[in-house]
């Protein structure tokens, strides 16, 4: 039995925190007041008694009091002698009052000033300080660093290099901390926080698992620093340092010996504790339960009190004590503590392993009662369900286990309990509901494997005492492929021969049989293991069939499938694409078998290999091999081809072509030469010799005027033309094959190519023509539709919105990938003119025809949109909701919490309005999320808030520099919240920069009209 969590982490993870505390408590002090020291005389009494006044309200902590003094002194006495220290304490005000961005400045502004001034180390200082607190720790190293580097012996050079350290721990740059640690232990034999930095030290390392560098840390701190507060800690660090390492004995004995010099009631438990954990995960249980009992004897009242006597109950349940584990568990249990619920679940455990069923079953019922949906509330009810089926009690432990199903859908026993349903279900008759238990059970995310392998198998059976032998037989045969060499494998494999059997395939039910001997016996093994090879090729499993096949191999290296399994084998490796493996396997059968009629194809096939390992000169020998030798073998004229290809991915196009030719000259009619034409084409396009390669396409329309090459090579005529400036007669290629080939596939297909070629160039109109002469000319074409949608995106660019809407309309009525994106496209044409009613009735009708999620949502969210353009925001409201709730991760979603946050926005509500603009802004790189990001803009600004208003405005055009219409309209924003907060020449700048960078047109006369007003202003 395993024990969960690791109880020593209950104390440990909040240590450096309680550190940098007690730092902080002695470091973030008024530290500086004996170097300001007395006000000299000044030039008026007056100013004496303000200066008095603003420095009694400091040292009096009344600070934002002081804050205003202190401002007011600097403004009405700006040279004063004492001017310097009424900055300082004017930036102390800020940072005391935690305005740590004021007191930057403040800082800042005394530095200078007064760059050479007394306080300067103390600003820089104090800067980084600040930058910590804002917890901007890399901002904060370069001011600790002018402290050490330029203040060397100023007071605070240590502690600056302390909390350099400190820094670069924060930004997890371990060796940059221990750098720092270091240099303030070391060079700064002043410094206060020595031993801060030597435990620092070992806390890095600590952290970083570098435990035997962290022993020696806090062993330093111990040795060099003995009366340093810190030492007890690092004792107990120490032990948890060789914990960490799991050198458990060696954590027992440093705190043993280190008990006695371990002052405080806190660090002598810690150390207790984790004495006994070492104990304990060391299997001592008798010495780890002393080790509790003296902590609980020794300080009762220790916040580990709960956690020894968790751990006390954990060693007498591993003596199989049960009786102890059971009533120490329960003293925790009543103690109602953090482990209460747990070890109320112990209990229940060593109390059915000490055999008192009805008991266990009583305190299980209270696990469940007091927390019913805790930790361990899951686990009692299935433990429940085991003693109650065990019991005889079949529905008790079936409607158990249900609760687990119905009530805990993350938990890791669901599977488990699913398959306790069905056990129970088949026990009480009812297999085809048991069946359907069985196969939820089984993919369950995370379900054990076991508990899958159970379930896998038991469906199968429960299809079989149902009669349903069809999913039975496909049930078994699914274990047998899924766990091969499970030891149910074969009982699995007997059933399902039985399931073919009685559904009538006598063939398939001999094989099975056949097989199920065969895996018992030797005889036939070997013809078994050649067809399980065969088998689970076709199945496309090829690292099983490359096994199989190579077992085959050991078994019989000299029969008569020997040669033949070697190449499945190599085969399967090469679906694989285990190339080198692969083409090991196809060479050793060649030099095995010299004389096999197949030595062709092997051959052939370790030239691919070599070639899709990119080792590009041993697979042009290997083909070049396979033409020598095997002149007249099928394979030939492929292998000439691939001789080409190879120079062809070496980029030596001549070469290639040589090879190309040779396969036209030597292998006419043979399958590769129209693609040798075709690939000369490729290499004269590549070397820029258009006029030869379109002789080469041409070649391959004259030749093969059917082929499969044959719209590839008309496309590269025309771009051969078109790169010789020969646009009109580019287009003519199409339109000749047209009118040779009418109404043939190839022509349907480049008549479309020859649309997409206009609409490409931006040639709308033309495009037009074309999709409309497709339309109309290949009536009953499966491309019809397509041509229809490109007709109508044609008609959107020529601005022509009516002609463009019938052909959507049309594309949506006619089969085809288009049809769904058809009829958003004519919605959004509708509601782009104001035509509600349309684009209501194109939504119902496409509500009907297309159930998919992702059209949904999409016909979802344009309903939303159709019931804000009528003035109708509630039930707006209600479509854009239940496209979130429904189809939460799909486009049209983060569309409809952008429309919301519109909605909102309209209602007067920025508030609501803004976590669901942020969360798409968030999320989203694409244009909806610029819009989401500037609408965050519009919620500040709505609020007047500029100064948050303006960030977001801004963040548009630096997140989002793609979009520009949301720049445009977040520069709009962005110059209206500069104008709300006073800023009049930011906000000019602004407008001007705006229509300098034209701007679509109601954004552009905004611009215009606001700039306008500033000027009158």
């Amino acid at each position: 039995m395993e024990r969960e969590g690791l109880p020593a982490s209950l104390f440990l993870t909040t240590l450096k925190a309680w550190i940098i505390i007690l730092v902080l408590a002695n470091c973030f002090q008024d530290l500086l007041f004996a170097q300001i020291g007395s006000p000299p005389t000044t030039r008026s009494a007056s100013e004496d008694q303000d200066y008095a006044f603003a420095h009694g309200l400091f040292q009096d902590k009344l600070y934002q009091l002081s804050l205003e003094q202190f401002e007011n002194y600097l403004k009405k006495y700006p040279s004063s002698i004492r001017r310097q220290d009424a900055l300082f304490l004017r930036a102390e005000c800020s940072y005391h009052l935690s305005l740590y961005a004021d007191a930057i400045v403040g800082y800042q502004s005394l530095i200078r000033e007064y760059g050479k001034g007394s306080l300067t180390d103390d600003g820089y200082f104090r800067i980084g300080q600040s930058y910590l607190a804002l917890e901007r720790p890399s901002e904060a190293l370069q001011p600790f660093k002018t402290v050490v580097d330029q203040f060397a012996g100023s007071p605070l050079a240590g502690e600056a290099a302390y909390w350099l350290g400190e820094a670069y721990f924060r930004l997890k740059e371990p060796a940059n901390a221990v750098k720092y640690y270091t240099l303030s232990y070391e060079f700064f034999s002043g410094n206060p926080y020595r031993d801060y930095a030597l435990y620092s030290i070992g806390w890095t390392y600590q952290s970083d698992e570098r435990y035997t560098d962290a022993v020696a840390a806090y062993s330093m701190l111990i040795d060099s620093i003995s009366a340093s507060p810190l030492v007890s800690a690092a004792r107990v660090r120490i032990g948890e340092c060789w914990y960490g390492t799991k050198e458990y004995a060696k954590a027992a004995d440093v705190l043993i010996k280190s008990l006695t010099s371990i002052t405080g009631d806190l660090e002598k438990g810690q150390a207790q504790f984790l004495i006994a954990e070492s104990h304990y995960r060391l299997g001592e249980y008798p010495q780890a339960r002393r080790d509790y009992e003296k902590l609980l004897n020794d300080l009762p009242r220790h916040p580990l009190k709960d956690d020894a006597l968790y751990g006390l109950g954990w060693t007498f349940l591993q003596s199989k004590n049960y009786e102890s584990a059971a009533s120490t568990f329960q003293r925790v249990a009543d103690g109602k503590g953090k482990l209460a619920h747990a070890a109320r679940y112990r209990q229940a455990t060593a109390l059915r392993l000490r055999g008192l069923s009805d008991q266990s079953l009583q305190v299980y019922d209270q696990v469940t009662a007091a927390t019913p949906q805790g930790e361990f509330s899951d686990n009692a009810h299935m433990d429940k369900a085991e003693i109650l089926l065990d019991q005889g009690k079949v529905v008790e432990s079936r409607l158990e286990a249900e609760k687990v199903v119905a009530s805990f859908t993350s938990s890791d026993v669901r599977a488990e309990a699913l398959r306790l349903v069905g056990e129970c279900l088949l026990r009480e008759g009812r297999p085809t509901e048991a069946r359907k238990s069985f196969e939820l059970a089984s993919v369950i995310p995370g379900v054990r494997y076991e508990v899958k392998v159970a379930a896998d198998f038991q469906a199968a059976w429960a299809a079989y005492r149902s009669g349903s032998f069809d999913t039975a037989a496909i049930g078994f045969g699914a274990f047998v492929r899924e766990y091969p060499k499970h030891p149910k494998a074969y009982e699995a494999m007997y059933w399902q021969a039985e399931a073919e059997y009685k559904k009538g395939d006598h063939d398939r039910s001999l094989e099975l049989y056949r097989q199920v001997l065969a895996s018992q016996r030797d005889e036939k093994r070997t013809d078994a293991q050649y067809g399980l090879g065969w088998s689970l090729y076709k199945l496309g499993k090829y690292a099983d069939a490359a096994g199989a096949f190579e077992r085959m191999v050991q078994t019989a290296p000299r029969g008569p499938l020997a040669y033949d399994a070697r190449l499945r084998q190599a085969d399967a490796l090469f679906a694989l694409k285990d190339n080198k493996r692969a083409g090991a396997a196809y060479r050793a059968a060649i030099r095995l078998y010299p004389d096999s009629a197949s030595n062709d194809y092997a051959m052939y096939q370790a030239g691919q290999c070599s070639f899709r390992d990119n080792d590009v000169t041993e697979a042009y020998k290997q083909f070049s091999q396979v033409v020598r030798q095997f002149s007249s073998s099928p394979l030939a004229d492929d292998a000439q081809y691939a001789m080409g290809w190879v120079n062809f991915h070496r980029k030596d196009f001549t070469e290639a072509i040589k090879e190309f030719q040779k396969v036209i000259r030597n292998f006419p009619t043979g399958d590769a030469a129209p693609r040798a034409y075709y690939s000369m084409g490729d290499c004269y396009y590549n070397l820029e010799q258009y006029a030869a390669a379109e002789k080469s396409y041409r070649e391959v329309l004259a030749r093969f005027p059917d082929g499969r090459y044959m719209a590839d090579a008309v496309t590269g005529i025309q771009y051969c033309l078109l790169a010789q400036g020969k646009e009109k007669e580019a287009y003519a290629v199409f339109d000749r094959y047209i009118r040779e080939h009418p109404g043939s596939k190839a022509s349907q297909e480049l008549h479309l190519k020859k649309a997409d070629l206009y609409y490409n160039q931006k040639k709308y109109t033309e495009a037009a023509l074309e999709y409309k002469g497709f339309v109309a000319s290949y009536s009953s074409s499966p491309l019809k539709g397509q041509a229809a949608f490109w007709l109508g995106k044609s008609l959107v660019e020529l601005k022509n919105p009516d002609e463009a809407a019938k052909a959507f309309e049309q594309s949506a009525d006619l089969p085809g990938s288009h049809r769904g994106l058809a009829l958003l496209e004519a919605v959004d044409l509708a509601l782009a003119a104001d035509r509600s009613d349309k684009a209501f009735e194109l939504v119902s009708r496409g509500e009907k025809v297309f159930t998919d999620g992702e059209s949904q949502s999409e016909l979802r969210y344009r309903k939303g949109r159709i019931f804000m353009a009528n003035g109708n925001p509630g039930d707006a409201r209600r479509q854009f909701m239940s496209v979130v709730d429904r189809y939460p991760g799909r486009p049209a979603a983060d569309r409809s919490r952008v429309a919301m946050v519109r909605l909102d926005l309209a209602e007067g509500k920025p508030e609501s309005a803004r976590p669901l603009a942020e969360s798409v802004a968030s999320s989203r790189s694409d244009e909806v999320g610029a819009e989401a990001q500037y609408l965050v803009g519009e919620t500040y600004a709505a609020q007047k808030n500029w100064k948050l208003a303006t960030s977001a405005y801004l963040r548009v055009r630096y997140v989002y520099p793609s979009y520009q219409d949301w720049i445009h309209r977040s520069m709009l924003g962005l110059g209206r919240s500069y104008a709300g907060s006073g800023d009049l020449r930011r906000a000019r700048e602004t407008y001007k920069d705006l229509l300098g960078r034209t701007p679509a047109g109601d954004v552009k006369s905004e611009a215009e009209t606001r700039l306008k007003e500033l000027d009158r202003s």
